[in-house]
């Protein structure tokens, strides 16, 4: 498996991402709702993906784009099947939705996602999102969302050192077979 916590390079960029989200798939449930925040390609999705297959041989899990659950509702809305779309997402243990940024000005996506948060909280189940950046500064969100999708614990994810890069590049040569020189790894990162 590609994504999982012991193949995830871990700096000074994302080591409080890591420790909460690798808590979380331990079971430590203190730490949601977690956000995780930062730019395209910091390592967001891997954790997203290394809880997912931590958790899904023992705990109800989903993983989902917000551009899937936008999809998802819309086949739901147009088959009326609203209530089976609901009670899909209500009843899992550990909800991972990717891409927050992607439902904004989405009002019925929103509105959905609002109210599956408050049932999935109100029974302590794990809630964790990445977003490009908190939802407050994107705009276009309903407040009642941003409250919820801010009230636990904001893990940023900054763009990784030059050893942090040249760490990931090197175990992705490594990984894949590659045999690139070391001046060209360091040019890469």
């Amino acid at each position: 498996q590609e994504y999982t916590f012991d193949n995830f390079i871990i700096g000074d960029n994302n080591n409080f991402a890591f420790k909460l989200a690798r808590a979380i798939s331990d079971g430590d449930n203190r730490y949601s709702p977690l956000l995780l925040c930062g730019g395209g390609g910091v390592g967001k999705t891997h954790l997203l993906r290394a809880i997912e297959n931590k958790t899904l041989a023992h705990k109800k899990t989903i993983y989902v784009t917000c551009n899937e659950f936008t999809n998802h509702l819309f086949k739901a809305i147009k088959s009326h099947t609203s209530n089976q779309f609901r009670d899909f997402y209500q009843t899992v243990e550990v909800f991972l939705l990717d891409d927050l940024q992607d439902i904004a000005g989405k009002d019925a996506t929103q509105e959905a996602l609002l109210h599956i948060f408050d049932r999935l909280n109100e029974f302590g189940k794990t809630i964790v999102l990445s977003s490009s950046s908190v939802p407050s500064k994107i705009g276009h969100y309903d407040s009642r969302l941003v409250s919820r999708l801010e009230s636990g614990i904001i893990a940023e994810i900054n763009k990784p050192e030059m050893d942090n890069r040249l760490r990931i590049i090197q175990k992705k040569n490594l990984t894949n077979g590659y045999n690139i020189p070391d001046d060209i790894l360091g040019l890469l990162a």
